[in-house]
């Protein structure tokens, strides 16, 4: 056993000892009531025992599911979560249970903030979400269905997706600040609404998504509305993976210039039945006064 030189105590007060050697090894167990303090390294043979001398007791080695952090903070730490629940301590007193199962994570009471300390919803996230797409139900209390939806902006238009397919766009923008080149339109309105074709259908079974409904509507056929106003309809005939959808705004405007075209044959013709119906006025005048004068003159002896 090595015994301590008089020239490495550096101090000793009663109650502090401060040794100046550069290494101090002992077999026994070091107790102290008080602090240790190492500017050095501390190595040790009994992994246990130190643990236990340094009144850590055996919580290096814990298992997860048991360890109990009753004030501060616990940072860079993994935390596996076990099938059977991992019971976390919440500040209010509560607990919820974190769980995980299959790839699946449960958390069964609390709410989950992201980037917010503010709670609005279950999941408040104060930033962007990323997701391959969005499942709802009808109304508050109805069923999920199975398929899910996007809307997915063009830089001009917002289109809704569900799965894989391509809807249409949601809305039609109208404001003057978006467009360029902007002419009135020459070609002629009756013509092109004249080659509509208007009819009834109904719903008919199509891919996973649509399905008949036996309900009778009126409306178009989109390609062949697109035959006749090109923009009338948007996609094309028989695209995969996409349903075409009507432009409503161009069909009305075409409708619009039908009925503006409409109204100034309308006035031509009154103008035309007017100045008839003034020269008819004016003969009427005319036989009337003959009439008179042929009564006249044969009322001449």
């Amino acid at each position: 056993m090595s015994l301590l030189k008089t020239n490495e105590i550096q101090n000793y007060n009663g109650s502090s000892l401060t040794l100046t050697a550069s290494t101090v090894s002992t077999s026994a167990q070091l107790n102290t009531g008080g602090n240790i303090s190492v500017t050095g390294s501390l190595n040790v043979s009994d992994d246990s025992t130190t643990r236990t001398n340094l009144g850590l007791g055996t919580i290096a080695t814990q298992d997860s599911d048991s360890i109990t952090v009753t004030g501060g903070s616990v940072t860079g730490t993994e935390i596996d979560l076990k099938s059977s629940g991992t019971t976390i301590f919440k500040s209010d007193g509560t607990t919820a249970v974190l769980s995980e199962s299959s790839g699946t994570v449960t958390l069964t009471a609390g709410a989950v903030l992201v980037g917010t300390a503010t709670q609005i919803g279950l999941l408040t996230v104060n930033g962007t979400i990323a997701s391959k797409g969005y499942q709802c139900h009808s109304g508050v209390g109805g069923s999920y269905g199975g398929n899910s939806f996007n809307i997915y902006w063009t830089g001009s238009v917002p289109q809704l997706w569900i799965d894989a397919t391509n809807i249409g766009n949601i809305q039609v923008s109208s404001d003057y600040r978006i467009k360029k080149n902007i002419e009135t339109q020459t070609a002629s309105g009756i013509d092109r609404v004249m080659r509509l074709r208007p009819v009834t259908y109904e719903i008919a079974d199509y891919g996973d998504l649509f399905r008949a409904d036996g309900i009778v509507r009126d409306g178009f056929i989109a390609h062949e509305v697109q035959e006749v106003i090109p923009s009338g309809a948007e996609g094309q005939k028989d695209e995969e993976g996409r349903i075409q959808n009507l432009r409503t705004d161009a069909i009305l405007s075409v409708a619009i210039k039908a009925i503006q075209e409409q109204q100034t044959l309308i006035e031509s013709q009154q103008s035309q039945i007017d100045t008839l119906t003034t020269k008819t006025q004016e003969q009427d005048l005319t036989i009337a006064s003959l009439i008179s004068r042929i009564e006249a003159l044969e009322a001449t002896p």
